[in-house]
């Protein structure tokens, strides 16, 4: 049985799962979740309940008791009511490289919402036994900076994407993917080696590089959060303090839902209570910087300020 960790939970699978972090064994302890490829064509849908926008049509749905995650191309997750498993179906046979994205980068971090975690559109580093999350609207250049950091200044790259947050004893960040997506030119000016690339068909040109070695494996305490802004109007990047009720209306904007359609359980307002915990006290920033590859070092050197 392979073994995995995502989100500060364990997960067990027969088959490989390339872009988690392995460990060794889950010990004494069950694990949290388990994951198994089924070789039967997935369930129809019973109640269709809400779909996420975006290129893979992310959609989901009740299946008696349990939930169903379907894609428009094709991968399907079966979710059981508490999370604990996960039965995973690919149309293409073997999984493929898109079944494996958006389950380690859509689904797994959702299904950590079940286990009281806090999901959250942006990137997460570390370094000096601290996190940093860096979030941002569209080009604000979260993955170029996140491949910048691991690739180039000794940073361990946590996510990429959708980080895990936990505030239960101090808020922490737990590892997810072990990669990053990026467009070739950020690839090449970034001098990352070819062979550890691999395609993202729903993404059209854009690649998925992986920064797997010596990563961390459990959760980090959070040293900061970042809102980034690129602008090709600024010369030097400039990090300026965010006041706590600023960085939090940034950052509830960055929310993710398991369920965005269940209104019954009072909908945003029991995630916006555990992110106010999990960022309470916690030194907010806005990172304005220049737009040109060049200014990634000076960037840099303003970010481990922070985790000194």
């Amino acid at each position: 049985m392979n073994c995995y960790c995502v989100g500060g939970l364990t997960l067990a699978c027969a088959s490989d799962v390339p872009g988690l972090r392995s460990v060794a064994s889950y010990g004494a302890c069950p694990p949290d979740i388990s994951l198994r490829i089924g070789i039967s064509p997935p369930p129809t849908v019973d109640t269709f309940v809400f779909r996420w926008p975006g290129r893979y049509g992310l959609s989901l749905s009740r299946l008696a008791d349990d939930w169903l995650l379907t894609t428009a191309r094709g991968p399907a997750y079966v979710v059981t009511r508490d999370g604990r498993e996960i039965v995973a179906y690919d149309n293409q046979g073997d999984p493929d490289p898109e079944f494996m994205d958006v389950l380690v980068r859509r689904v797994l971090p959702r299904i950590s919402l079940i286990f009281g975690r806090v999901a959250f559109h942006g990137a997460a580093l570390a370094k000096n036994d601290a996190a940093i999350l860096l979030f941002g609207g569209s080009g604000a250049g979260k993955s170029t900076l996140s491949a910048a950091l691991a690739g180039s200044f000794g940073w361990d790259l946590l996510s990429d994407d959708i980080s895990i947050l936990h505030a239960a004893g101090g808020a922490t960040v737990a590892p997810a993917a072990t990669g990053v997506c990026l467009w070739p030119d950020s690839r090449a000016a970034l001098n990352l080696p070819p062979e550890r690339c691999r395609s993202l068909p729903a993404y059209g040109t854009k690649i998925w590089f992986d920064f797997a070695q010596n990563a961390p494996r459990e959760p980090l305490p959070l040293g900061a959060i970042v809102a980034l802004a690129r602008s090709a109007e600024v010369a030097e990047p400039v990090l300026e303090r965010l006041a706590p009720a600023e960085a939090l209306v940034l950052a509830i904007h960055q929310l993710i839902q398991f369920n965005p359609a269940d209104y019954a359980s009072g909908g945003l307002e029991p995630l916006v209570h555990r992110l106010r915990e999990a960022i309470e006290g916690v030194p907010a920033y806005r990172l304005v910087y220049p737009s040109d590859f060049s200014a990634l070092p000076r960037v840099a050197a303003l970010l481990e300020e922070l985790v000194a």
